[in-house]
């Protein structure tokens, strides 16, 4: 499992697609708490 802050998943939203897409689990957090 992949956790990322809103900032970053936007910045890098293709490269985060493909890893779900591939079977990853991608958890997003504001803050460092899970949103």
């Amino acid at each position: 499992m992949i956790s990322v802050g809103i900032r970053d998943l936007r910045k890098n939203l293709s490269r985060y697609l493909r890893q779900v897409g591939t079977g990853n689990r991608v958890t997003v957090t504001d803050r460092g708490r899970r949103g």
